[in-house]
């Protein structure tokens, strides 16, 4: 399952900004969540057949171009946690302890987990549970309305811990906020 057949720009993100030692833990972590369910969208259903973007991969290229990460581990953390809950324990406990712990504080395909999320210590956490929250959020237009308020409603309190930690995602989220307001009646 390799990155460069599911997502070019994220294969062309990890080769401008990440060290090519770092490469391998990477790629393992993306087959490891394309073959547990990396596949699939968080609030709907691709159309069979259609090409796209696949949802560990697009939290990655938000960490890495919107985010500025740079760490193995939260890029990896990043691509596993869009899966976490899909993998059994084997799997779990084949990852590094570092890498673990990351990705299942962030536990990016709950749809809520701000409350945890405030106490999470790491940054790590925090960016990657930002820019999945920033995905779902770009994403919500294709997801049925009766998802739409919650969704929309949960942006305040990103935003602002977006602007505590990671400025770009704050402005990121505030713009897609008010784009998603003008554009949309809930």
């Amino acid at each position: 399952m390799s990155i460069e057949k599911y997502s070019p720009r994220l294969r062309g993100s990890l080769q401008r900004k990440v060290p090519s030692v770092d490469l391998k833990l990477i790629e393992d972590c993306f087959a490891l969540a394309i073959n547990n369910g990396g596949l699939l969208e968080l609030d709907y259903k691709r159309e069979e057949g259609m090409s796209f973007n696949p949802r560990p991969a697009r939290i990655a290229c938000i960490l890495i171009e919107d985010a500025g990460a740079r760490s193995t581990n939260a890029i990896a953390a990043g691509i596993v946690s869009t899966v976490w809950y899909s993998l059994s324990a084997k799997e779990q406990d084949a990852l590094p302890d570092s890498l673990r712990r990351t990705a299942e504080l962030s536990a990016a395909d709950c749809p809520s987990k701000l409350e945890q999320l405030e106490k999470a210590e790491q940054h790590e956490v925090r960016l990657i549970q930002l820019c999945s929250y920033l995905d779902r959020a770009r994403h919500l237009h294709l997801a049925d309305t009766n998802v739409w308020r919650s969704v929309y409603d949960e942006c305040e309190a990103y935003s602002e811990l977006a602007k505590q930690h990671c400025a770009p995602l704050h402005t990121l989220l505030t713009s897609w906020q008010g784009r998603f307001a003008r554009n949309r009646s809930f």
